[in-house]
Parts: C-alpha cells; structure tokens; sequence
C-alpha cells in the first residue's frame, strides 16, 4: 500500500528554506492550486505536497519607484486591482481581470501561471511585454534572479527543478506616459481560455500619438512571441485602417509560422484581425481619431 503523502504549510520563508531538502522529484509545490486540481493524474504518486499559501508576506505587492514587486502568491483578484498595477502595468491587471472565473480569480496565483507554463496563460504575454525577472529560492544558491524568458521554456515547461520555488516577480517601472493594454481571443466573452493573448504598450506623447511600441502575442506557441514590427507599423502616428491591417498581418504571419495546425491555427489566422483591432483601439482610446 502507497504511503500517504505529506502535507506542509510553512509560515515564513524561513520554514521554506529548511523544507527545502525534503523534496523530490515526486513532490509538489502547491502556491493557489487551481492547475493541480483541473490535472487530477498529477496527484498520483505525490510523496509531499508543500503549499505557500500561508507564508507570510509572500503576497505582498509594492514598489519602490524602480521596480514593481509582486509576491508569488498574490491572487489573479488581487493583482487585478492593485492601483500600483493597474497604474503602471495596465496590461499586467487587465490580463489577470479576465483569467477564468471570479472563483479561480480568488484563488489562482501569478506563480502558478508562471509555474504551469501553459501556452494559454493569460499573465505571460504581459509579463514578456514587461521584461519581467523571476525571484526564485533555491537550496544550492539561495535566491536566484531569472528574465521571465528563461523560466517559461516551452508548452507546460518551465527551468524549474523540483527543489526551487518562485518567490516574486520583479518588473522594471516603465517609463512615464507608458500605457499598455491586454485583449484576448477565447471561444466565449467571459471565463474562456485565450486562443490568441495580445500585449502591447507604447509610451504616448501630448497630440496622442505613442513611440517605442512594442507588442507579444501569446498562445501561438510555447512562449509569448515579440512582434517585431510593430514600432514599424504604430510608432508616431495615430493608427488608421492601414496601421490596423499591417499589424493584423504581421501577427497573422507569425501565427502562420509557428503555430502548429493541431492547435487551431486555421482559425487563428481568420480570427487574429478581430483581436488585433481591439488591442490597437483599447491602447489609443476609443475617442482617438483614426482617419478612418
């Protein structure tokens, strides 16, 4: 008969640390659950389960006028409507607004949507767009400071060993007058999984117009994927039906390239205009004046 698995709650990081070497490869580290509980076969033949959801200060968010920190578990709910988050990383709120059900919204962490890694993770096109860096804890070094890029390294895989634990997420303030926006293409209007995640942030000057655009896509691929023209396209004007069409086909492109044909790419090539579209008017304003 298999032994029952352990449980542990740790209080502080401290508790963390000296729990550190107990784990195996069998283990699982549990931040708000939600993902373990929807892959049931994961369960089987876990020896440990540790969960961080009662540690203290870990959900903390706050910043420090250079970077914004944001604790490993702080809620989907609770990053939504930070007014540290939604002020200077829009996108990151608006993302973490639209996950799932307002249920999972109370329960589901930014570490664990980083930890699954899945391609259709709402939170990760923002935290690219962001040049986001990971804090992890780690028995060999301590505390160790990965770019978001180097976590997330493919569909459901991330470079985290059995025995390291994300502890924040640390992204850079951006610059003033940034502004940044997250949409998404689901298969319904409301707790749907995004077939196409679009992030995009330009900083705006006084006649309305934005520079240094930049722009991901996500859930084409194993990770966000950069859209390398979209400065090209948007920067320095006020996007008119031409601006809108270039930056639809230049995601179409990239969809057409890396998306594979079992993951729906038929209709995210039909799809990706719509989506397109309603990032380029939620970033600029529905008031702004096209030229249409």
């Amino acid at each position: 008969m298999a032994e029952k698995p352990q449980f542990f709650q740790p209080a502080s990081i401290n508790e963390i640390k000296s729990l550190l070497p107990r784990l195996t490869q069998n283990s699982r580290i549990l931040s708000g659950g939600t993902d373990l509980i929807a892959d049931r076969g994961a369960l089987v033949g876990t020896d440990f389960y540790l969960s961080l959801c009662a540690c203290d200060g870990l959900s903390e968010i706050r910043s420090d006028g250079k970077y914004v920190y944001i604790g490993a578990t702080a809620t989907h709910n609770e990053i939504a409507n930070n007014p540290i988050v939604k002020e200077k990383l829009n996108a990151l709120a608006m993302a973490c607004e639209c996950i799932g059900s307002r249920q999972i919204r109370n329960k589901g962490t930014i570490a664990g949507n980083i930890a699954n890694a899945s391609p259709a993770g709402d939170t990760l096109a923002p935290l690219f767009l962001f040049e986001s860096e990971i804090e992890i804890l780690c028995p060999e070094r301590g505390g160790l400071l990965l770019p978001v890029d180097e976590v997330i390294i493919g569909p459901y895989k991330n470079s985290l060993s059995y025995n390291r634990i994300i502890t924040s997420v640390r992204i850079p303030v951006p610059p003033a007058g940034t502004r940044s926006v997250y949409v998404k293409l689901g298969s319904r209007s409301r707790v749907t999984i995004a077939m196409i995640g679009l992030a995009i942030s330009g900083v705006f000057m006084p006649d309305g117009s934005a520079d240094n655009i930049t722009a991901y896509v996500g859930a084409i691929t194993g990770q966000p994927v950069k859209i390398p023209k979209a400065d090209e396209i948007l920067a320095g004007k006020k996007p008119g039906a031409a601006e809108k069409e270039a930056m639809a086909y230049a995601v179409f492109e990239l969809i057409h390239k890396l998306t594979p044909l079992q993951f729906d790419r038929l209709y995210k090539e039909k799809a990706v205009r719509g989506v397109t579209y309603d990032g380029i008017e939620a970033l600029y304003g529905a008031g702004a004046d096209w030229g249409e």
